[in-house]
């Protein structure tokens, strides 16, 4: 049995700013054993981002379920309806712009990603920077999708861009999780990006562990239980700093004999001071971030000196330099 849910909650700085979520999120029955998972997300400089993200999902969905074949064994016919369908949602946002809002194509951008899902195998679609990650049997997470973004940061967004990443994940799966950005981010970020877990399991596990296990007629209550709990989590004062919309739609297979303390993790080996530091190397001034790293290291270690303090910043700036000075003679 697969237990699925999905929400999307407006964000902060939207509710802050009177402003429509920008997420849109769906969960469906493919077949009897298939599950199909969700999300997009409206890109936030367009004026009409919502209506993108809510046409995407809508028709991603439809085409999926109309032509999905349930028995086949060949991956390329899996492939080319999750491609083919998310070339229909783009093509309906573009219809729905042609007849309500002409020469204003710009102004409806979403992101997309769809997972479909039994419990032997994971198949996905992505566009633009939301994201899926994976469980797997044997209890290890895997970032499934890569982020979709120019050299600036901006995100290839459809229908503009279809520059459409399709496959079939290379593990059996327990669960997957379809994740916006603001959501993504939190859960894959970036500190870990080069560690051997670059997934934040603990806060992954609360999406999941719910229903690994689970008896059938106890899902309906333990996933409602799942969605109130991170709900309010997200909204509490412990996540007061993801300001972004938050969507996930989320499928487990409950048959899965994986545990929660199966799931392996180790604790990372964070360097914050070295993440401050290149966080302050944008500013030119040699004095500012002096002065901005040194109250980052005295407000996180009120009982060191001023020559520990020092220290560690000699420490840092001698790192930099050399690494500028190696960058220069590879040049």
């Amino acid at each position: 049995m697969l237990s699925s849910y999905c929400f999307s909650l407006a964000g902060r700085d939207h509710i802050k700013y009177h402003m429509p979520c920008h997420d849109s999120s769906m969960i469906q029955a493919v077949s009897s054993s298939w599950g199909l998972a969700v999300v997009a997300d409206g890109v936030g400089s367009c004026k009409h981002a919502e209506v993108a993200s809510d046409i995407a999902v809508k028709e991603v969905a439809e085409l999926i379920i109309k032509q999905f074949p349930p028995y086949t064994s060949d991956d390329r016919a899996y492939f080319s309806v999750i491609h083919a369908a998310m070339h229909g949602a783009a093509n309906a946002i573009e219809a729905y712009v042609e007849e309500h809002d002409e020469g204003n194509e710009m102004e409806y951008q979403t992101t997309l990603s769809v997972a479909v899902m039994n419990k032997n195998t994971l198949y996905y679609g992505n566009a633009g920077d939301s994201g899926i990650i994976g469980l797997d049997n044997k209890g290890r997470y895997h970032v499934v999708t890569k982020k979709q973004n120019d050299d600036l940061g901006r995100v290839y967004s459809m229908p503009s861009n279809r520059l459409f990443e399709i496959g079939k994940a290379n593990f059996v799966p327990a669960a997957v999780l379809c994740l916006t950005d603001g959501l993504l981010d939190c859960v894959v970020p970036s500190v870990l990006h080069n560690s051997e877990f670059p997934i934040n399991v603990p806060f992954a596990n609360m999406f999941v562990t719910y229903a690994l296990g689970l008896e059938k007629f106890k899902e309906p209550e333990a996933v409602e239980d799942c969605k109130n709990m991170l709900i309010s989590y997200l909204q509490s004062d412990e996540c007061k700093s993801m300001n972004d919309d938050l969507s996930v739609a989320a499928l487990i297979n409950t048959n899965s004999d994986l545990q929660k303390e199966d799931i392996q993790r180790k604790e990372p080996e964070i360097d914050f001071y070295a993440l401050k530091w290149d966080e302050v190397s944008v500013y030119p001034s040699t004095e500012t971030r002096n002065t901005v790293f040194r109250k980052f290291v005295r407000d996180n270690n009120p009982d060191w000196t001023e020559e520990q303090i020092d220290d560690l910043l000699k420490k840092y700036s001698s790192e930099s330099n050399e690494d500028n000075l190696s960058m220069s003679k590879s040049d």
